[in-house]
């Protein structure tokens, strides 16, 4: 049996317990089993469906591997293994933290039965990099949808009207075989209302992806289009927005609109879900990072620790960097860098795992507003990208606000980045 047909196999089994929409309540299996794939953002949208289906009460899932060489521990005996896809291999076995032996009583860092699943989750598995924020996301995109041919605008609309998206006039339209890569949507216009704040804007970009990626639009008059009803189509869309909103950390209060439409005895399909899968699948790839590469515009960083009486520059001229620091522990130096592109590029990587392009404008700390711990200054620009950060007593991704053991992740890692790039020359 093929992954395409075990997971057709699960939907069907999801739907057979919800076929009763008329004569209980209305949404509760569908709208539960949207609530568990988006709460369980470390697992894929797919993956997510079948632990429900195996496991109703499941909060966190985790290999064999991670319970006994992460969190030393074991699990009870005997014990029924969930089954989930794996990438490149037929299947892979998990178990829920309630499996642990003596988990109630011993419970794990991070881990109490009354602690909500994506509390759980964003405790025990916390994200490093790529802390871009809903504005950073939205961004990026709009920068991805427009690389491949959408004409995208940011008008005032009505009030009421978050966005729309229609087809290109017919005779600019393309075919079937000239779409793909980067004109993947050339043949579609979208409108975003902007007047709306950025977190209304994102979920209604993704509702219209939706609506392109739910094949809701006849772009192709060469292939036979049967037109759904207009609600299923909305429905279809606003599930997409609702799912891929809440897993990248925002709500795009789509519950009302959700109900109401179960409410009136609509039921989903087996292709719904699918369909609903499939392009959130499909608008999560447009967030990839994009490879960055090349030798930057402009570029400086300073960087002022008090707690060391340090201090350490970096400011790209021509090709070549001018390295300064002072530091308690030396004389002043001054040196010359000519970093290589190869190394430019690993910068780079670095800069996008940990989401530098996103950075905001300015970090501060109004409880240390009298004393300074740190200060320090990013600016640079590579091609259309750009980022102008300075802070003091504050570092993105963290609380520290000390350079060294408890200097947090993201700026740690640019600290790291900035060293290799400048040959391993000193900076924090």
């Amino acid at each position: 049996m093929s992954q395409y047909e075990i997971i057709k196999s699960e939907l069907e089994h999801l739907l057979d317990k919800t076929r009763a929409y008329r004569n209980t309540s209305a949404y509760a299996g569908f709208f539960e089993t949207l609530a568990f794939i988006k709460q369980s953002r470390y697992l894929a949208p797919y993956n997510a469906l079948l632990v429900m289906q195996q496991r109703t009460d499941a909060t966190l899932v985790m290999s064999k591997d991670t319970i006994e060489k992460k969190f030393k521990r074991i699990l009870r005996q005997p014990v029924q293994p969930i089954v989930i896809m794996k990438i490149f291999g037929p299947v892979e076995f998990v178990y829920d933290v309630k499996d642990i032996e003596g988990i109630e009583t011993d419970p794990i860092p991070g881990y109490h039965p009354n602690i909500p699943t994506e509390e759980v989750c964003r405790t025990i598995f916390p994200v490093d990099g790529d802390l871009r924020g809903i504005k950073g996301l939205f961004d990026a995109a709009v920068r991805s949808c427009r690389n491949q041919g959408l004409s995208f605008h940011e008008t005032p609309l009505e009030i009421n009207h978050a966005g729309q998206v229609r087809l290109q006039p017919s005779h600019l339209l393309l075919d079937y075989k000239q779409v793909s890569g980067e004109n993947l949507f050339a043949n579609y216009i979208m409108e975003i209302n902007s007047t709306h704040p950025v977190e209304i804007k994102f979920a209604a970009l993704v509702h219209e992806l939706a609506h392109i990626f739910c094949r809701h639009l006849n772009e192709f008059p060469e292939f036979h289009f049967n037109r759904k009803e207009q609600h299923q189509e909305e429905f279809e869309a606003e599930a997409v927005a609702y799912l891929f909103c809440y897993r990248y950390g925002f709500r795009p209060r789509s519950e009302q609109y959700l109900c109401g439409y179960l409410h009136e005895g609509k039921e989903p399909s087996v292709a719904d879900l699918e369909i609903i899968l499939k392009a959130m699948h499909r608008i999560e790839e447009l967030l990839k990072p994009e490879a960055v590469t090349g030798m930057p515009q402009k570029f400086s960083f300073t960087l002022i620790d008090h707690h060391s009486q340090s201090e350490y520059r970096l400011i790209l001229k021509g090709k070549k960097l001018l390295y300064n620091a002072d530091t308690p522990m030396d004389s002043p130096r001054h040196e010359v860098v000519k970093p290589s592109l190869q190394d430019w590029d690993k910068f780079w990587q670095t800069c996008t795992t940990i989401g530098v392009w996103s950075w905001e404008a300015t970090y501060s700390n109004p409880h240390l507003a009298d004393e300074y711990h740190v200060e320090w200054s990013l600016d640079m620009q590579l091609g259309d990208r750009q980022v102008t950060a300075t802070g003091k007593n504050c570092l993105p991704g963290g609380e520290g606000v000390r350079i060294g053991k408890d200097c947090p992740k993201p700026f740690a890692k640019l600290l790291k980045g900035l060293k290799a790039l400048a040959g391993k020359l000193p900076v924090g």
